[in-house]
């Protein structure tokens, strides 16, 4: 038989895809409800041929009420991408010369809810030049998990909201 070990086809999968600097899957195609239970490859090819991979059906989030009844479970969130710069006070970098600004990034549902990609003080939420690029402005499928997470834990005065916390992947939403 001519068939290619596994281990080459997955390779093969994994060379092509387009990763960023922040390390998150970058995708400009349609994506599924339906993915890998496990991470997700950087290859923008339907993989779901592969043998030994398990698939779920994902929960779509489009609103604050779809959040809150899918808390704490992978998703698949649908929003507009937008881009907050701020410029961090420099002592709080550990950098006292820092002179640089930080890119965070939120989807915004269609009820104008607002949901954080990662909390403000964890390093992840800040967003790579070329994902910014991409998706700015533009409508986008966010895999991942979403979780009631305070906005600056261990603070009396903290507040709790639903915040994305791991993100598996994001893609334009060519449905839109």
């Amino acid at each position: 038989m001519n068939e290619f070990p596994l281990g080459f086809i997955i390779m093969s999968i994994f060379s092509l895809g387009q990763q960023s600097a922040s390390g998150i899957d970058i995708y400009q195609q349609q994506s599924d409800s339906i993915v890998p239970i496990s991470q997700s490859t950087n290859s923008p090819i339907d993989n779901r041929s592969l043998p030994n991979i398990q698939w779920e059906e994902l929960d779509t989030v489009r609103s604050k009420s779809d959040s809150i009844k899918f808390l704490d479970r992978r998703v698949r969130v649908i929003g507009k991408y937008q881009v907050e710069v701020s410029k961090p006070d420099p002592g709080s970098t550990g950098n006292p010369n820092f002179q640089g600004t930080y890119t965070r990034a939120r989807i915004v549902l269609t009820d104008g809810t607002e949901i954080p990609i990662f909390p403000t003080y964890h390093k992840q939420s800040l967003r790579s030049p070329e994902e910014v690029k991409i998706y700015t402005g533009k409508t986008v499928n966010v895999i991942g998990r979403i979780k009631l997470q305070s906005d600056r834990p261990g603070l009396a005065n903290s507040t709790q909201s639903v915040m994305i916390t791991s993100v598996d992947r994001i893609c334009l939403d060519l449905e839109q």
